[in-house]
C-alpha cells in the first residue's frame, strides 16, 4: 500500500468574525447531469470544456469525447437567512451506463454560505471499454452580506473512495470553483480559484495522478491511499478572504466524476476526523461535509475559470 500527504504554506486563518456580521440571503442555482461519453486519446495535460468539466486529469489519462447526456435535474430558488436549496437526482444503469446519483444541499445562514454533497456516486460497466460514464454537478450561489464586514476562510474539501478492475479500466474527478467578492458598489475586490483534481487505473500503467491547485491559497493537502485496485484520498484548500459590509460573494462550480469501464467511485466520509483535514477545513464555500465547522467549496474547471478571469481583466 502505498501513501502520500502533502502540506504547504499552512498559518493560523483569519478566524473571528464581526459580531454582527451576516449572510442575509443567497439565490441559489444548482443543476445535475448523468451520461455517457467515448473515450478520446490520451494526453498528459489536465483539459476542462468552457462549461468547466473535467476532460481529463492528464498524466496519460484519456479524454473525454461526445458527451452525452442521459439524465438531468435544475433547482432555482431565493432564500432568505437562514435558507437552503435540495437537489437529488439518480439514473439507473442503462445499456453502456453504470448508474450515478448526486445529492446537493446549498444552504445559506449567517456566518455560513456553501454547497455540500450528503452523497454522490458513479458506475461504469465491463462491458463497454472505450464508451464511459460520467456524472457532473455543481451551481452558481449569490449571497447578500449584511450591514458588517467579517473575515473567513473560504475553500474546498473533496474526498473520494473507489474501484478499478481491468487493464483499461481507471477513473477521474475534479472539484473546483471560483470565489468573486463584490463591495456594497457591486465592484469586485477579490477573485480566486482553488480546486483539486485526480486520476486512477489501479494496476494499469499510468501513474496516479492527485493536485490541488488555485490562484491564492493560504493552505492546500492532499492525501491518497493506493490499495491496488482500490484508492481513497482528499484534497484541500483554502484562503482567507473579506467579505465587506453590504458586499456580495459569488461561488462558481463544477463536480466531475468519470469512470471507464469496470470502475466507479463514491462519496466518502472516514477523512472526516483527519487532524489534517479537522484543523484547515474552511468555514465558507463548497463542501461534502455538512457541519457549520466544515465549509468548502463545489467545482468548476480550473481552465476555463482562468481564462474567464483573465478575460474579465482584459
Amino acid at each position: 500500500m502505498k501513501r502520500s500527504l502533502m502540506t504547504l504554506l499552512a498559518f493560523a486563518g483569519l478566524s473571528f468574525l464581526s459580531a454582527h456580521a451576516q449572510l442575509i440571503g443567497a439565490a441559489h442555482n444548482l443543476v445535475v447531469q448523468h451520461g455517457v461519453y467515448q473515450v478520446g486519446p490520451n494526453s498528459d495535460d489536465p483539459l476542462y470544456t468552457p462549461q468547466g468539466f473535467l476532460l481529463t486529469p492528464g498524466g496519460g489519462y484519456p479524454t473525454v469525447r461526445n458527451p452525452v447526456a442521459l439524465s438531468n435535474a435544475f433547482l432555482n430558488a431565493v432564500t432568505g437567512s437562514p435558507g437552503s436549496a435540495f437537489l437529488s437526482w439518480t439514473t439507473v444503469p442503462q445499456g453502456q451506463f453504470g448508474g450515478a446519483s448526486t445529492t446537493m444541499v446549498s444552504i445559506v445562514a449567517p456566518f455560513t454560505g456553501f454547497i455540500w454533497w450528503p452523497g454522490y456516486f458513479i458506475r461504469d460497466v465491463p462491458s463497454n471499454d472505450g464508451v464511459g460514464s460520467y456524472n457532473v454537478s455543481g451551481g452558481n450561489i449569490l449571497y447578500q452580506n449584511g450591514p458588517s464586514g467579517w473575515f473567513a476562510r473560504a475553500g474546498i474539501f473533496f474526498p473520494f473512495r473507489g474501484f478499478v478492475f481491468g487493464p483499461n479500466a481507471y477513473v477521474a474527478g475534479a472539484m473546483a470553483f471560483e470565489c468573486t467578492i463584490y463591495n456594497a458598489f457591486n465592484v469586485i475586490v477579490d477573485q480566486f480559484i482553488l480546486g483539486v483534481h485526480f486520476g486512477f487505473d489501479g494496476l494499469g500503467p499510468r501513474p496516479n495522478v492527485v493536485g490541488v491547485y488555485g490562484t491564492t491559497p493560504h493552505f492546500q493537502a492532499q492525501w491518497f491511499e493506493d490499495y491496488g485496485t482500490t484508492f481513497a484520498g482528499f484534497g484541500l484548500a483554502w484562503t482567507n478572504v473579506f467579505i465587506p459590509p453590504g458586499g456580495k460573494v459569488l461561488l462558481e462550480g463544477r463536480l466531475t466524476l468519470l469512470a471507464d469501464p469496470d470502475s466507479g467511485f463514491d462519496y466518502t466520509n472516514e477523512f472526516d476526523n483527519d487532524p489534517v483535514v479537522v484543523a484547515n477545513l474552511p468555514d465558507f464555500g463548497y463542501s461534502t461535509i455538512p457541519e457549520p465547522a466544515s465549509m468548502t467549496a463545489l467545482g468548476v474547471g480550473l481552465l476555463a475559470l482562468l481564462a474567464r478571469r483573465r478575460r474579465r481583466a482584459s
